[in-house]
């Protein structure tokens, strides 16, 4: 009965050494301009853990390692890694395969087209 009991205590101990700690972080994720990403995808590197932000760019994640790197993506915006911190803030930048626009939501590549265009027409 002794034996018996050691036995299961030297099981229950392993099961605890073998127990992962989580760590937690949380953030958000914008732009450039301090707008919330929403969906952008927000991963622990080297595992297939991860989440997504919420409507105001807002994410949680679990965590297995402390010197974890977390990587934040989004279609259309630069990548970026960051090491493992409770609280890890991402401003992504515009990859650069979109328009520009102007402050006043004007489409200048669009534009610029657009009146190449029209003086090409009038020149013929």
């Amino acid at each position: 009965m002794k034996r018996t009991l050691i036995v299961l205590l030297a099981v229950l101990l392993s099961f605890a050494a073998n127990a992962q700690t989580k760590y937690r972080v949380t953030g958000v994720v914008m732009d450039t301009y301090g707008e919330p990403i929403i969906g952008a995808c927000v991963l622990e590197v080297g595992t297939l853990n991860g989440t997504m932000t919420d409507i105001d760019g807002c994410y949680t994640l679990e965590v297995s390692d402390c010197n974890s790197y977390i990587e934040a993506s989004c279609l259309g915006y630069i990548t970026q890694q960051k090491k493992y911190r409770p609280v890890l803030y991402f401003i992504l930048e515009d990859d650069g395969d979109w328009p520009i626009t102007t402050p006043d939501n004007k489409n200048t590549d669009f534009e610029e087209k657009t009146s190449k265009r029209e003086r090409k027409e009038k020149t013929s």
